[in-house]
């Protein structure tokens, strides 16, 4: 397996400044890639993407303002803490998304296609599994805070974030450019 597996995509060209010293310049010579859909419905999608991105930080961030029992426990504290994770993924992928026109180079068609389907499952995965635990939480007759209710309805926005990340890729999907 390859460290760089895009490494075949680029050419290394030499050449000659004006003070006689050799510069190395990179040229990408891979295939090009465009988005299958429509411009329209690609720049609603790009979007849509950021909009959902930065819901997901706010809701993420506000189940941890008021103190809650769901943060207390290990069940659920857990997988919440690592929600962050996709959805760090989610955004870096939305942010390399928005800036692209058509034609763009092959390692983003693949963060593209791969990347941003995956962490938005994982988000769903991870603030279901959250969302479980403060039900174990409520089941077990653990003393609930004023922040717990706060938490489960930001975990199940995340879960809605995620679904509709989910869904918004079908809109983002790439091929190679004529």
């Amino acid at each position: 397996m390859s460290r760089n597996r895009y490494v075949g995509d680029y050419h290394l060209a030499d050449s000659l400044d004006e003070r006689g010293k050799i510069r190395t310049d990179v040229e990408y010579v891979g295939d090009r890639y465009s988005f299958t859909e429509g411009p329209e419905t690609v720049r609603r999608a790009k979007r849509k993407a950021l909009i959902l991105c930065t819901a997901g930080w706010l809701l993420y961030i506000g189940a941890m303002i008021l103190p809650s029992a769901a943060m207390r426990a290990l069940w659920t504290a857990v997988p919440f803490a690592f929600t962050g994770v996709p959805l760090a993924l989610l955004t870096g992928t939305a942010a390399e998304i928005f800036p692209r026109k058509e034609r763009f180079e092959h390692r983003y068609a693949d963060r593209i296609e791969n990347r941003w389907p995956a962490a938005s499952a994982f988000t769903v995965i991870l603030a279901g599994i959250s969302l479980a635990g403060e039900g174990v939480n409520l089941l077990l007759g653990k003393e609930m805070k004023g922040g717990d209710a706060l938490f489960a309805a930001c975990a199940a926005g995340l879960i809605l974030v995620g679904i509709l990340a989910h869904r918004t890729r079908r809109s983002l999907r790439c091929e190679k450019a004529r």
